[in-house]
């Protein structure tokens, strides 16, 4: 992965083609909303979600992040869970907006679609892509507890 000098764009240098960069920052309570827009972006090669940090292994000073980690959509209409994918939300290109709700308390993910198709500007709530989340807050009774997600403040 290339970060740029402002530290807002990443860009994935690998052939193998699925980086995965984290924020500097975790969540384990409240409701979250962040956006993502789309510079460059082949059918099938953006994944945008929400994981908990890998831990390192005894063997690696490093955790491995040439693979994609958690719960996410990618931009051929799909959400992906630990190689599980379903159908879901819209193709995204290069110049679309993707906009993340995490809700913590209720372990819910919804993603939003803000771009061109078809040569007009749609803005998309794509519905709930994940329900139940347990790492982010979800319990037995189905109320939110708001979680201890490793790395999170």
């Amino acid at each position: 992965l290339s970060l740029s000098r402002d530290r807002r764009t990443v860009t994935c240098t690998s052939s193998e083609g699925r980086c995965t960069a984290f924020l500097s920052s975790g969540f384990s309570k409240g409701v979250h909303y962040w956006e993502v827009k789309l510079e460059a972006a082949d059918n099938g090669s953006i994944f945008i979600g929400v994981a908990e940090k890998p831990k390192t292994s005894a063997h690696e000073s490093r955790p491995r992040l040439n693979r994609w980690l958690g719960w996410g959509f990618v931009n051929f209409r799909a959400t992906y869970n630990e190689g599980s994918e379903r159908v879901y939300g819209s193709h995204c290109h290069a110049s679309d907006t993707i906009g993340v709700l995490l809700d913590c308390d209720s372990g819910r993910l919804s993603f939003f679609f803000d771009g061109v198709k078809y040569g007009e500007h749609i803005l998309n709530d794509l519905g709930c892509a994940f329900e139940n989340i347990s790492p982010f807050g979800f319990n037995a009774d189905g109320c939110g507890g708001g979680g201890a997600g490793q790395g999170a403040p």
